[in-house]
């Protein structure tokens, strides 16, 4: 089964800054949004830090891997072919990566080189909040590189799209409309909202917390939308004698929408249930 295996560092870090070797930099202001801005510029993929793959917060979903830690899937796939067999063609082909930054400025050093250093002040609010997956084809494919194709791969170039002083309350709508060319699942939509905060702080410390997955890409075998099945089935303000339960375990976006619904208005019913989650997930268990 394919699934997401952590590729972190030892320590990954909190913050992140690097700076990258670019002709052209071209920053203009979003409308309507103050000193909001989108930066635009290619870079060698070879130069991109391996840091990066810890600031993936702001993305609702994580690229799929096989259980040996490899990309699976038809995008990635297609993405690794461009940039093994004709990696010039990776700045026509690919729409490239969307960072969320904490700054972005360019700079000109002798001989009219320009540089471009970026900062990432904080995992949970800045990082690839698009193009994860051709960045993790990118990175896999420079690991697998022998030094021939190491060379090869110095053609190919990425285009950074840098979004600075973005509302947070704006990210994860970013989110949504960056990642139409394959629809998010609401489940990942809803954990970058924080909805299920308050079940991961239920099952903090507890046998099992370690193996839900809240969101696409997540290497749990329970799925978030199966939990949230069984949370609401407890759900006594909306399941009584007369109201039954019974088709919430075969439509769990259902299930979902209730848990969210609940969580805006009718908290007391969500708080009791919490209390009792781990209880409620070894009997499902038996």
């Amino acid at each position: 089964m394919a699934h997401s295996v952590p590729r972190a560092l030892p320590n990954a870090p909190k913050s992140l800054k690097f700076t990258l070797p670019v002709d052209e930099y071209r920053s203009i202001p979003i409308p309507g949004f103050g000193s909001a801005k989108l930066g635009t510029c290619y870079v060698r993929v070879t130069d991109l830090p391996s840091e990066l793959e810890h600031f993936m917060k702001v993305n609702p979903r994580v690229p799929n891997r096989t259980d040996s830690g490899r990309l699976s899937g038809p995008v990635p796939k297609a993405i690794l072919l461009t940039l093994r067999e004709s990696p010039l063609d990776m700045s026509l082909k690919n729409v490239g990566i969307y960072l969320l930054v904490e700054s972005a400025e360019q700079s000109k050093n002798k001989g009219g080189a320009g540089m471009l250093t970026v900062r990432l002040a904080d995992a949970d609010r800045h990082g690839i909040v698009n193009g994860g997956h051709t960045y993790a084809a990118i990175r896999q494919a420079i690991e697998d590189a022998d030094e021939e194709e190491i060379e090869a791969l110095r053609n190919a170039y990425v285009r950074l799209h840098l979004l600075k002083d973005v509302p947070e309350d704006k990210v994860v709508d970013i989110a949504e409309g960056l990642n139409r060319s394959k629809q998010v699942q609401v489940p990942s939509l809803e954990n970058l909202r924080g909805s299920f905060d308050i079940i991961k702080a239920a099952m903090e410390g507890k046998p099992g917390a370690d193996e839900i997955a809240y969101r696409e890409g997540d290497s749990g075998d329970v799925y978030i939308g199966e939990l949230i099945s069984f949370i609401e089935m407890f759900n006594l303000d909306r399941y009584k004698i007369e109201v039954q339960p019974h088709d919430l375990y075969g439509r769990q976006y259902k299930a979902i929408a209730e848990f969210v619904e609940d969580l805006k208005g009718n908290r007391r019913a969500i708080d009791l249930v919490m209390s009792h989650l781990p209880d409620i997930l070894r009997l499902a268990d038996t």
